[in-house]
């Protein structure tokens, strides 16, 4: 439900990102983005997918997390100061996602007028202008 968003950002940004729904693919389309010429690549993980777009911080060139739920071994197995640039975007009301602040300290982090899943259409297409302006200042 939320690709298009991906997709919205990537274009205005003139970025390539990969979704990291799918953790066990994103490292071979990293590669395949590399491979065809890309030369901006960032990893957009969302809830659950966080912590795994977070363990492709040396195969990327920025990161970006939305309503991020960090499983309690990402605090242990990953380590913030090897990430590149970071945007972490939460819902004000998000009873779900969880804050990690030593990932916070480090990254660029936006909050939103919204729940877990749950925001406005203004909303939502702020917050995809403004994962686009921070991948085009990066």
């Amino acid at each position: 439900a939320w690709r298009p968003e991906v997709a919205a950002a990537a274009n205005l940004s003139g970025t390539t990102i990969i979704d990291v729904s799918d953790p066990s693919k994103a490292a071979s389309a990293i590669e395949y983005a590399r491979a065809q010429g890309a030369q901006h690549v960032t990893a957009w993980g969302t809830a659950e997918s966080a912590a795994d777009a977070c363990s492709l911080a040396p195969l990327i060139d920025a990161l970006l997390l939305t309503r991020p739920v960090y499983a309690p071994d990402a605090f242990i197995t990953s380590t913030t100061e090897s990430w590149p640039a970071t945007m972490i975007q939460h819902g004000i009301r998000d009873d779900v996602a969880t804050r990690w602040e030593d990932a916070e300290k480090r990254a660029t982090v936006r909050e939103y007028m919204a729940e877990h899943h749950v925001l406005t259409p203004t909303v939502a297409r702020q917050r995809i202008q403004d994962a686009a302006e921070f991948l085009r200042s990066v």
